[in-house]
């Protein structure tokens, strides 16, 4: 019964094609490959991926590397081994074998400096979401790393293509230090429901891209009292049309948007007919599998 009515809810959803959707692989193809590698962005492209999201930490050394949190105590191997990027620097994080905790295939996997990452991604995709994590210190002396993190995108060009992701609730330590870098404020949601900021007050400040947490505070009332009951299909489709009306209103001034992160198909079906640009998996090929669906993998701009 339950997968019927979930047919039934999918084919109510006729989206219309997005220009130059961008599939973003979070973390790059994290289920087929150790997340935040060279290893995992390659196996993205692959799939057909053309957008990827990485997060980026500072080591004690000032050097912008690319992982999800300071301590990757369980990613390392061996894995009695104390690993704190933040504590580490950065040839000592590059040592750690990233691989492993992952399958036999992947050992050896390393960390990759933000240098190494887009210099590899460069012009192999549309967009690069890079993660700036809350754990990231810019206070005092350290107000430099923005510097570095951002000329490291200029001195390879790539400033149309990566996006920031700025997850602390200020932006204008970014928008003073680094103006011509692209920003996303994390993470907005409907109008008196955002978990940092309101879409308006994002835009207000100068804001184009846009990053949404699917969550239940992206439904309704009707729609979060479903999903409460076992009914979260239900209560996803039924609470997600406001958003289509906001987000209508914002994409005619050419906000961008972006959801993370969904690994469901009739989530992903919503979002693509409320007109987000972009959409960030852990399943790429699933998300590029629903677009084949809808016949819109035309829209998906290289």
């Amino acid at each position: 019964m339950k997968k019927k009515l979930d047919l039934f809810l999918a084919n109510l959803i006729n989206p219309k094609p997005v220009d130059n959707f961008i599939v973003v692989a979070h973390r790059g193809a994290s289920k087929q490959a150790p997340e935040n590698t060279i290893a995992a962005f390659r196996k993205a492209i692959a799939i057909g991926a053309n957008g990827i999201e990485l997060d980026v930490i500072f080591t004690q050394d000032d050097v912008p590397v690319v992982a999800h949190h300071p301590n990757v105590s369980d990613r390392v191997h061996p894995t009695s081994r104390p690993a704190i990027i933040s504590n580490m620097t950065c040839s000592e994080v590059k040592k750690l074998d990233m691989g492993q905790w992952f399958s036999e295939e992947f050992i050896g996997e390393r960390v990759p400096t933000l240098k190494d990452a887009l210099l590899f991604l460069k012009d192999k995709v549309k967009r690069i979401y890079i993660h700036d994590k809350i754990e990231n210190d810019y206070s005092g002396s350290n107000k430099k790393r923005i510097n570095i993190f951002s000329q490291t995108i200029k001195d390879l060009n790539m400033h149309h293509t990566a996006v920031v992701m700025v997850e602390s609730g200020d932006l204008s330590l970014w928008q003073e230090t680094a103006p011509d870098i692209q920003l996303l404020q994390c993470w907005v949601g409907r109008e008196g429901q955002a978990n940092r900021i309101s879409l308006s007050a994002a835009f207000r400040d100068g804001i184009q891209h846009l990053g949404v947490d699917h969550g239940r505070k992206q439904l309704n009332l009707v729609g979060r009292g479903l999903s409460k009951i076992f009914l979260q299909n239900v209560g996803t489709f039924i609470g997600f049309w406001p958003n289509k009306h906001v987000v209508s209103r914002y994409t005619r001034y050419d906000a961008k948007f972006v959801v993370f992160t969904i690994n469901d198909p009739l989530k992903m079906k919503l979002y693509i007919d409320a007109g987000f640009e972009a959409i960030g998996t852990d399943d790429p090929y699933l998300l590029i599998s629903v677009l084949k669906s809808l016949g819109l993998t035309e829209s998906v701009g290289g």
